[in-house]
């Protein structure tokens, strides 16, 4: 992003604001708005005002705290669904291999299942 910032910087007076406006989409720190904002150009410092305004809104906030929140249940539904598939899946194991007569301390090392949870199948 740095070497994007000044060289649009220097080139500010053809098609350098063209990399003004693309260095400010890909702006990832204070810093680098910052930069550009070094470089004067009033449209430019419009939005980045604008998007401070924005970022400062309680609407903004309590949209991305929402959006934070879904992210973490999204992933600890993925985590959930993802251990209750290997958990059928060693059931699964457990009952070929009790169907196909193999003694239950190797049904219990291959699958990591309790001796009364074979048991029980």
């Amino acid at each position: 992003m740095e070497q994007g910032v000044e060289s649009a910087g220097e080139k500010q007076n053809g098609g350098g604001k063209k990399l003004l406006w693309l260095s400010l989409l890909n702006a990832e720190t204070e810093e680098d708005l910052d930069r550009l904002r070094s470089f004067g150009v009033p449209e430019i410092n419009k939005a980045i005002d604008s998007y401070y305004e924005i970022i400062s809104s309680t609407e903004f906030r309590e949209i991305e705290r929402m959006r934070k929140m879904a992210r973490h249940e999204e992933a600890i539904a993925l985590r959930n669904a993802r251990d209750e598939g290997r958990a059928e899946g060693k059931l699964e194991i457990a009952r070929k291999m009790k169907n196909a007569d193999r003694p239950l301390s190797e049904i219990t090392d291959f699958t990591g299942l309790s001796t009364e949870t074979i048991i029980k199948m």
